[in-house]
């Protein structure tokens, strides 16, 4: 095996590599009862390089770094045999759960978009909702490139939202043009909203707080709200953002 170019190897990161190397070891110890050197763990992860030597090197430096931590230890310097510690079975176990959570609330929102889709169809808009990601957001085009329109849930923080992001080279200064009609904004919305001012993007939100995504019963009420909010957002914000000129904004 030829191995992993330097910009591949860099793209898997750190955690990854150690994360894998537990995980073999682990398989290792299950399958034969017997641990792993660090050739045969370059070979499967695929990181015995060509380039680098000795080519089973970065491996093996990350094998000490685990066994710093005592999460690996080498019961047989001779022959490489490298096993996971009591700490190390342990912090598996960790992540496994922590990876199924993850899996299972991602698998959560999916079920919860798909739902708010069917809430959605029939509705007399000018949105399109596109296919539901299992992630805590979703993203609705505007009209013009550098904003969008999204959708939030977050069932770790308990609330639902929406937002209007401005991004791009532009995205401060419209997002400070747009800032001038605030109170005008504010009154035809209807409500208070956040503005919000970050270094990759800027947007506006409205947020519902207290909110149980895993209670389905109460779905149907917090998908009404997303779609009248996302309604309103669109109505009020289309117009001002395809007029928005970034150059009619100067910082005095």
């Amino acid at each position: 095996m030829e191995g992993l170019r330097p910009e591949q190897l860099a793209r898997l990161g750190v955690s990854y590599i150690e994360e894998a190397i537990l995980d073999l070891l682990s398989e290792a110890e299950r399958d034969t009862g017997q641990g792993l050197g660090p050739a045969k763990i370059s070979k499967r992860l695929g990181t015995y390089l060509s380039w680098y030597s000795p080519r089973d090197g970065i491996v093996a430096s990350f094998l000490e770094k685990l066994k710093g931590q005592g999460l690996v230890n080498n019961v047989s310097p001779g022959a490489g045999d490298w096993r996971l510690t009591k700490m190390g079975r342990e912090k598996r176990t960790l992540n496994q759960a922590v990876q199924r959570r993850l899996t299972r609330v991602n698998e959560l929102y999916l079920e919860y978009w798909t739902a708010l889709k069917s809430s959605f169809e029939g509705r007399n808009n000018d949105i399109t909702f596109r296919k539901p990601q299992p992630q805590k957001w979703m993203g609705f085009a505007i009209g013009r490139s550098g904003f969008y329109l999204s959708t939030l849930a977050s069932w770790r923080e308990e609330y639902i939202g929406v937002h209007l992001v401005f991004h791009g080279a532009h995205g401060k200064s419209h997002f400070d043009r747009l800032k001038m009609s605030k109170i005008e904004i504010e009154s035809e919305i209807g409500v208070e909203l956040k503005w919000e001012e970050n270094p990759k993007e800027n947007y506006i939100g409205l947020y519902l707080e207290d909110i149980n995504l895993e209670d389905r019963d109460d779905w149907e009420r917090q998908h009404q709200w997303l779609c009248k909010q996302l309604e309103t957002f669109h109505r009020v914000y289309a117009p001002r953002v395809i007029a928005l000129d970034a150059s009619d904004y100067s910082v005095e």
